[in-house]
């Protein structure tokens, strides 16, 4: 036997001694081989392919199955629909206003923790219906102009609609004090839209 002291291990068969730095006392000793099979039970499962292929079947393969199976009925009708919305919507996008915007001043003043930030919009939507529109509000870490990361993305609530008229509202209480980096978007929504990227559209305010 080696000086088993502290700062010191030794193995004998499927048991390792160790002997730690901070420790008095005797050595702990640990039957590794029977620790290491029992870690592996427990989280081989989580790591294998079979369970990688049931999270890609549960979030991807059946809601493609499923779009799919609705696209097609009555003679794709659906899909037929939602292709005339989204032409129609490329059509009209140019066409929306921002009539007015009424957000804090933060350039001269920033919030204390947990203030409440409040921002109103108004957009006339001309001739898109006010439930295919949706605004966000984004909140970033900025340095040297450029951004570091999204610390918030949050949508705005659609609060009346006048005609072709829309006013949203957006209500945060802020996590942390100091000056916010922060911008609104508008983006195309659509019940049948699974990602945005089916169609590309989006204003910056």
């Amino acid at each position: 036997d080696i000086d088993f002291s502290r700062n010191k291990f030794r193995v004998r068969g499927d048991v390792v001694e160790i002997f730690p730095v901070y420790s008095n006392e005797n050595g702990i000793r640990v039957k590794w081989v029977e620790r290491m099979k029992h870690t592996i039970a427990l989280i081989a499962p989580h790591f294998t392919m079979k369970r990688q292929l049931d999270d890609y079947y549960e979030k991807f393969y059946n809601k493609m199955f499923e779009r799919y199976r609705k696209f097609s009925e009555n003679n794709a009708q659906l899909a037929k629909e939602y292709s005339e919305w989204k032409i129609k919507m490329s059509r009209l996008w140019n066409s929306i206003e921002l009539l007015e915007l009424n957000i804090p001043d933060t350039e001269n003043a920033g919030f204390d923790l947990d203030d409440i930030f409040v921002a109103k919009l108004s957009l006339n939507l001309g001739n898109i219906e006010a439930e295919h529109i949706g605004v966000e509000m984004i909140i970033a870490d900025k340095e040297n102009n450029l951004i570091n990361d999204y610390t918030l993305i949050a949508p705005f609530e659609l609060i009346s609609v006048n005609n072709k008229r829309a006013d949203y509202e957006i209500k945060i209480k802020t996590s942390r004090a100091g000056v916010h980096n922060f911008a609104f978007r508008i983006y195309p929504k659509h019940p049948l839209m699974q990602y945005r990227m089916e169609l590309p559209l989006i204003k910056w305010i």
